[in-house]
């Protein structure tokens, strides 16, 4: 069976290339991390996207609380980088 696909939207508008390697640094970070998973990390933006979203496919069984961890995992990595770069995403 091939891996579960974790899909991470970030909230913010790509509008440099110091932006998109942010992005493509959080990513490559949640790789690590999550070697079970393949990581997809997505810039989401809209008047009403305030907030990271995440997803999950192709695991039947995943429950909530290992979804739960993944989030959280992703979010403390997001604050990390935002902490270390000082950017917005």
């Amino acid at each position: 069976m091939s891996k579960p696909i974790f899909i991470v939207r970030v909230p913010v508008r790509i509008t440099d290339r110091e932006d998109r390697e942010h992005l493509e640094h959080l990513g490559q970070q949640l790789q690590q991390k999550l070697r079970g998973y393949y990581v997809l990390t997505l810039a989401e933006h809209g008047n009403d996207v305030k907030e990271i979203k995440f997803e999950c496919y192709n695991t039947t069984d995943l429950d909530t609380k290992s979804f739960e961890e993944l989030k959280q995992i992703a979010t403390e990595m997001l604050n990390s980088i935002k902490n270390e770069t000082n950017t917005s995403i």
